[in-house]
């Protein structure tokens, strides 16, 4: 995936493909999902469908229940991604810190239900940033080490 003045982040996932008949995912694909877990969508045609999992636990876990039954080749490609996935440039900062280095101010909850940190310092920056891109001046600090540069 193309990342906005970074190199490009990609994601790993495995999936196994499979023929039906047309809108009836064959039982293969439903005994994977028993066993792994995972999802079954439709692949192309309607008698073409997909097991797919996504993230580094899932693959990681799905290549070590497996990898008794791979060949070296396969072992080493599997291991060669998974290492190249982990190896990626973090944008984001890690579960305490952000991008910037501050230590998060909280988490709040978004209308998906989705978690989300909250850097407070980042947010005064932001907003330090709106004002002048419209021309406002600064505010005034009565603590200077309150004031953040970038």
């Amino acid at each position: 995936m193309r990342r906005k003045n970074a190199p490009d982040w990609r994601r790993i996932r495995v999936s196994a493909t499979q023929n039906g008949l047309p809108g009836q995912p064959p039982e293969v694909l439903h005994k994977l999902v028993r066993i792994f877990g995972g999802k079954i969508e439709r692949h192309g045609e309607p008698d073409d469908f997909r097991w797919l999992m996504e993230g580094i636990r899932s693959v990681d876990g799905v290549f070590l229940r497996v990898r008794p039954w791979l060949g070296t080749v396969k072992q080493e490609q599997a291991r060669s991604a998974i290492d190249r996935f982990l190896g990626q440039t973090r944008l984001h900062g890690n579960s305490s810190h952000c991008a910037r280095g501050h230590e998060y101010s909280g988490w709040y909850v978004m209308a998906s239900g989705r978690r989300k940190a909250r850097c407070n310092a980042c947010a005064r920056l932001l907003q330090r940033m709106k004002r002048a891109a419209k021309g406002i001046k600064p505010r005034q600090f009565k603590n200077i080490a309150r004031r953040y540069t970038s």
